[in-house]
Formats: C-alpha cells, structure tokens, sequence
C-alpha cells in the first residue's frame, strides 16, 4: 500500500463523510465532485478511498445497504491507466477486486468490485457492452442483478469535464447506469455540487508534488 500525503489523506475522509451521508437518502444519481489539480495524485486518492468504504461501511449499521460495486469510466485509454494503478495498489489485498468487462462472472458486478470501463465503449445505444444480445451480457443488466443481490452502485467518472457532463448520450447513459451515487474527478470540473472536496493546489505544492507555477 503506498502511503498518502497529508492532504491526500483529507481528500479521503471528506468523501468518505460525504458518501455515507448520501448512502443514507434514498433517491438515486447523487452527485459528488472531486476537483483534484493535475499532478496531485487523484488515482491513489480514489484508491485509498474506496479502499476506506470498503473496511468501514460492514461497521455502518445505519446505512441499509452495506454492499458497494464500483464503475469506474475514463476516456480514451485512461481507464487502462487506472485500472493498472488500482492493480497494483491492491496488489497485497484481496478484499478490492479491479476487473475488466470481460472479468464479470456470475452475471452481476460483485460487491468490492472495480469494473473499469473506457468511454467509448458504452457511449453509443448500439456499443458491444451497451447493445441487447441473447446472453443477456450488458452492462445494464449486470448492474441490475447486482441491484437485486443488495449492491449499490457508486459511478466515478474520471477526468469528467472531457465527456460525462456533455451531451444527450452521456445523460442517457448515466440515467441506464443509474448510480446510487456519481462522482466527477476532475481537475476543471463542469458540475457543482452540495458534496464537493477540493484538493487545494497550494497544499499540492507544499507537499513537492508539483512546482509552484510562474
């Protein structure tokens, strides 16, 4: 496990705060927003914290739903990136599990799962993962199986000012998706939200990440 920044660490208990409170409404396609400057290490942020729902949320007897799948969405081959990441920070735990569409077994996304997904594959009604087939093996229909084995779905779409927050096809798909909670990750964020943590670019600099700019 790498060890986090002061502030990274911040990053981390206040989403996770937020997130238990939004666990607790019962409506759907909450929105978070995480705005993170390039550099300040976002991944192993988001890493850390799903790690951290994982361990406590068991313990959360106020929530009624215990069980959280992950979708994770980038654009273009950033979600390859991520998943790499994610695989080798929890190289040495078995409780977070980061799979590919491909890796779905047992016709659902599994609690502690981390389905990453690219984009372009899910954007269009007539997309491999997206279109209807006779297995019935869509993205849809694996997340509606893991609604019904008391799973709730938590949807990050990474780097969501380059797609999630523009057009009819993104909305579509998110609404499909239907997300008990969705999180934009974004340096330059597009959506405001009442549950939004800033990484302040300063505490990035003071903690040698990156450079203080001209």
């Amino acid at each position: 496990m790498i060890a986090l920044k002061a502030y990274q660490n911040d990053a981390v208990e206040g989403l996770a705060k937020d997130t238990y409170k939004l666990l607790k409404v019962s409506h759907a396609r909450q929105k978070m927003v995480f705005k993170a400057p390039t550099g300040s290490g976002k991944t192993v942020t988001m890493a850390a914290y799903i790690n951290r729902l994982c361990e406590e949320l068991p313990d959360k007897l106020d929530i009624v739903l215990r069980q959280i799948a992950f979708i994770w969405i980038a654009p273009n081959q950033l979600h390859l990136q991520s998943f790499n990441a994610l695989k080798s920070y929890f190289a040495e735990l078995r409780s977070i599990k980061p799979i590919q569409f491909e890796d779905i077994s047992d016709g659902r996304i599994k609690p502690n799962e981390v389905l990453f997904l690219n984009w372009q594959s899910v954007n269009k009604e007539g997309n491999l993962y997206i279109k209807e087939n006779e297995s019935d093996k869509t993205l849809v229909s694996y997340i509606n199986l893991a609604r019904l084995n008391d799973t709730e779905i938590i949807l990050i779409l990474d780097e969501a000012h380059l797609f999630a927050s523009k057009g009819k096809a993104a909305q579509e798909l998110l609404q499909k998706i239907y997300a008990k909670i969705e999180i934009d990750v974004s340096a330059t964020p597009l959506y405001t939200s009442d549950y939004s943590y800033t990484i302040k670019r300063q505490d990035v600099v003071d903690a040698e990440m990156i450079k203080q700019g001209v």
